[in-house]
């Protein structure tokens, strides 16, 4: 947890504007310190009332995402010595034509010698009568060794760097090999990982199958997320949002839509038999597929929430805050600043989610306000 308080701090510092004097940085950073602190320690209280089954489910959440960006990495590996090896082979090829071009230029010389015949080129010039006649033939053997002499050095050349391509294209080839072993290797541990969160995730939905633990996990999960958006909004209420991007309040049904998918739950829908209403909306999508950031703003969350999974919360001044649940994986990290249709992560089925796809919520000074009011129409 205190690495996700310095790694916080840290981005917020970097990204203070260039016009702040020292005194003003100073304060800024406090701000967000004490901000930052409040809200992890709101967090490490909150874990420690989680049961065995949850922190299980939780890990293997967070497992899965970790060897996902690790093939992610491998597979990018992959593409860029997929590309190096094809710009190997594309030299080799125009090598070996130089080559053959070569060899063919020492056979015409070969040939032109073997028309003028076989005698040394002192006895040719002795057989002469004429003197000029006698003069240009020895000229021309002259010229023609010096030529076949050049002829040979650039092929030698040319039979060189052949050579050394191939040397580069076999070890390119042999990190292929092995990247592609880490690959399998990778995606062989990716596969236990989303096992053990299948069963991780058997046992929770056994542990909650009766109807009054269900209840009360819907309604433990609603406070936790209430209790953490007013952590975060009494934290960071003083804290100055820049002064260079549009006011969120004037975006209303202009905001982009944070992924292409499908509206299955809208905002005000019943959640199941709890007697509660549905904060946000739920967009099903593909797992994997990207999620954006709908306005400017600080990420002031980025970690695993019972019943919402992986999320990142995006404060955007002014008491306006976005919420983004049940992901895959993050991409960014708390005190980061991002922008307005920056990928901020990749949707799944976290928190214990049977369908893959993105829980969103639009906040205002705490209070959760209809998504689909400020989002563009479809």
């Amino acid at each position: 947890m205190r690495r996700v308080v310095l790694a916080m701090l840290l981005g917020t510092a970097l990204a203070a504007p260039a016009q702040e004097d020292e005194q003003a940085a100073r304060e800024r950073l406090d701000d967000v310190k004490q901000a930052i602190e409040s809200v992890s320690h709101w967090l490490e209280d909150a874990r420690a009332n989680e049961d065995a089954t949850l922190t299980r489910l939780r890990e293997a959440e967070e497992a899965v995402a970790r060897s996902q960006q690790r093939l992610n990495r491998i597979n990018s590996d992959i593409t860029g010595l997929d590309e190096e090896l094809a710009g190997l082979e594309q030299r080799n090829r125009k090598l070996e034509a130089e080559a053959e071009r070569g060899r063919e230029t020492l056979r015409e010389v070969v040939r032109s010698a073997w028309r003028q015949g076989e005698q040394p080129a002192l006895r040719l010039f002795l057989s002469q009568k004429d003197p000029g006649q006698a003069a240009r033939l020895l000229e021309w053997h002259q010229r023609l060794g010096n030529h076949t002499r050049q002829q040979l050095a650039e092929l030698a050349d040319t039979m060189e760097a052949l050579e050394r391509n191939r040397q580069e294209m076999q070890a390119t080839r042999e990190q292929l090999a092995a990247k592609r072993e880490q690959a399998r290797e990778q995606r062989d541990e990716l596969q236990q990982r989303r096992n053990e969160r299948e069963q991780r995730l058997a046992e929770l939905r056994q542990r909650i199958s009766e109807r009054e633990s269900r209840l009360a996990s819907l309604r433990e999960d609603r406070e936790r997320l209430e209790a953490l958006i007013e952590e975060m909004a009494a934290s960071i209420s003083g804290i100055e949002a820049p002064e260079d991007i549009r006011p969120f309040s004037e975006l209303r049904a202009r905001l982009p839509w944070p992924l292409d998918g499908t509206v299955s739950n809208h905002f005000g829908d019943a959640v199941g038999d709890s007697g509660m209403q549905a904060n946000g909306v739920r967009i099903r999508a593909d797992k994997g597929t990207p999620v954006t950031a709908v306005h400017y703003g600080r990420v002031v969350f980025a970690n695993w929430l019972r019943g919402f999974g992986l999320m990142i919360i995006i404060d955007h001044g002014d008491g306006f805050m976005s919420l983004y649940g049940n992901n895959d994986t993050l991409s960014h990290s708390a005190g980061e600043w991002v922008q307005a249709g920056e990928t901020i992560a990749r949707t799944g089925n976290s928190g214990g989610r049977s369908q893959s796809g993105l829980y969103f919520e639009i906040r205002h000074n705490g209070q959760p306000e209809n998504p689909e009011a400020w989002l563009e129409k479809h």
